[in-house]
């Protein structure tokens, strides 16, 4: 994931929707439900953002995937679009079903994936922030769970939606 920590690809709004447009067959769709919108409090909790969940399938501004991609990422999300008119496309992310999910906490990135840790991360990438490069942090790199915002990741929301100032990079 390349990109993002633009003050121009951000949203305008701060109450968005969100669908689920498919769900891993090999979890419980209760399950899932649960920890994307577990992933989604994270953020509301330290941001203005506020997050609904709109029906399954049906169009939202973040629209969550699940495709079965062997030997690829866990998951990946595009950015908001450059301008406030996009239509929802510009801000989706997708989780991988070739991977085993958990919604259980995991010391390292071995064994199944923290499904709340990752959804949290993406939905970092559909709000604007880049990959991070300082950690730990929740968009910093998956080595197990991290289920809060960092310091690095709350300056990195607030240089893009607060005006504060850049954050370090190293």
């Amino acid at each position: 994931m390349n990109g993002g920590g633009r003050r121009d690809e951000v949203w305008c709004r701060f109450e968005l929707g969100w669908s689920l447009q498919n769900f891993d067959p090999r979890m419980p769709p209760a399950d899932q439900i649960l920890g994307i919108e577990r992933a989604f409090a994270i953020w509301q909790e330290s941001t203005k953002f506020k997050f609904h969940r709109l029906p399954d399938g049906r169009p939202a501004e973040i629209e969550i995937k699940w495709v079965n991609k062997p030997g690829e990422d866990r998951g990946e999300a595009t950015f908001p679009g450059k301008d406030c008119e996009e239509p929802p496309e510009a801000s989706n992310f997708w989780l991988n079903s070739a991977f085993r999910w958990t919604l259980e906490h995991r010391p390292d990135d071995q064994g199944d994936s923290d499904l709340i840790t990752l959804a949290a991360h993406e939905i970092g990438h559909t709000l604007g922030l880049p990959q991070g490069t300082i950690g730990p942090a929740l968009m910093w790199s998956y080595e197990g769970s991290h289920r809060f915002l960092a310091e690095i990741d709350q300056a990195w929301y607030r240089y893009l939606y607060e005006g504060g100032d850049p954050p370090p990079t190293r």
